[in-house]
């Protein structure tokens, strides 16, 4: 029986699962189980590793929302005003879904939040001005190049899960934000104006893998974010 989401406890649950292990024929074996979106995307993607992470990331949320909520249809979806998908007849469940490389990141709570899972790049320097702002930008001159390569991660990682929360994407310039960390402690300010109600976390992660999220509430339970396997998934289905 499903849960009353209304009432249910103020936590968002994440996952991160690999690529790697997926065959491609397990995916169409699958595909009939996912939501409408799902399907049509996969149908559309040419790419082997972009059709593996859509059905990865339909099977972690349909996973997630499960077990945490006992819901089982979530194939209808609607796009906010910035085209942030959310579950049509759950409003009351946020879900937020980031991929890169490997790894494909899930998360699923009762309060609006954005995740983002990155890779890190190499000379990431030439792209400090689309992505640090003139304080950070400061910040980094005296670094080395491997520390302004991780600065830059760390704040594009931070950066995008914040847009992801609010929805805004693109079309919110990265150089406008301000990231301001103090150990475990992080702040963000956008064009110098302290953003309040908010919480981030980020982890860094192994293989050079930065993960973020951003919740739009001052006080809720962030459950540690946790690996599955693809052969996990699976078992949900078969």
């Amino acid at each position: 029986m499903e849960r009353d989401v209304m009432n249910d406890d103020r936590r968002i649950t994440q996952y991160i699962c690999s690529i790697n292990d997926c065959e491609l024929a397990d995916c169409d074996k699958v595909l009939m189980f996912l939501p409408k979106d799902r399907q049509e995307k996969y149908k559309k993607y040419k790419m082997e590793d972009d059709k593996k992470r859509c059905v990865i990331s339909a099977l972690l949320l349909k996973y997630i929302v499960f077990y945490e909520y006992g819901v089982k249809n979530i194939d209808e979806w609607f796009y906010s005003h910035y085209g942030k998908p959310r579950l049509k007849y759950y409003p009351n469940i946020y879900f937020n879904i980031s991929h890169s490389g490997e790894w494909v990141a899930v998360s699923v709570g009762t309060c609006n939040h954005g995740i983002d899972i990155e890779h890190s790049f190499r000379d990431a320097k030439r792209l400090s001005n689309l992505i640090l702002s003139e304080r950070e930008q400061k910040e980094s001159q005296e670094m080395s190049l491997k520390q302004v390569n991780n600065y830059l991660i760390s704040r594009c990682n931070l950066k995008e899960s914040y847009v992801k929360m609010t929805g805004q994407g693109l079309l919110k310039p990265f150089t406008e934000l301000d990231i301001e960390k103090r150990g475990r402690h992080i702040s963000l300010y956008d064009c110098g104006e302290k953003i309040k109600g908010i919480i981030i976390k980020q982890y860094k992660l192994e293989n050079g893998y930065w993960y973020s999220i951003c919740v739009e509430c001052e006080e809720y339970d962030i459950n540690q974010l946790e690996e599955i396997s693809i052969d996990e998934l699976f078992k949900m289905i078969f």
